[in-house]
């Protein structure tokens, strides 16, 4: 995973592991379902990539989001996303990550 936070284009790297399987799926996307605040702008899958945007208003804060997985093959994807804070928060003002 690689992340860059902007101003200052700070970025940061790190290793993880993820076991998913349907029902963590499931659970997941009826998490992000019953997400107060949050909208979803558009949600598509075709051709093995998912993109999702989000627009969420957290407290006085907006945070608008894009993220696409492209799916490999059974056991590996790459996630690119992408998002706003306006007001900038703690400082940061956009996001960016890559993940393998």
């Amino acid at each position: 995973m690689q992340s860059t936070d902007d101003p200052g284009n700070k970025k940061t790297e790190g290793t993880s592991t993820i076991c998913r399987n349907h029902a963590y799926d499931q659970h997941v996307q009826a998490e992000a379902k019953n997400m107060k605040g949050c909208a979803k702008v558009n949600e598509s899958f075709a051709d093995g990539k998912y993109t999702l945007e989000m627009h969420c208003t957290v407290g006085a804060s907006v945070i608008d989001s894009k993220g696409t997985s492209t799916f490999q093959d059974d056991t590996s994807t790459h996630s690119e996303s992408h998002a706003t804070y306006t007001p900038a928060f703690y400082g940061v003002s956009e996001t960016t990550m890559i993940q393998d």
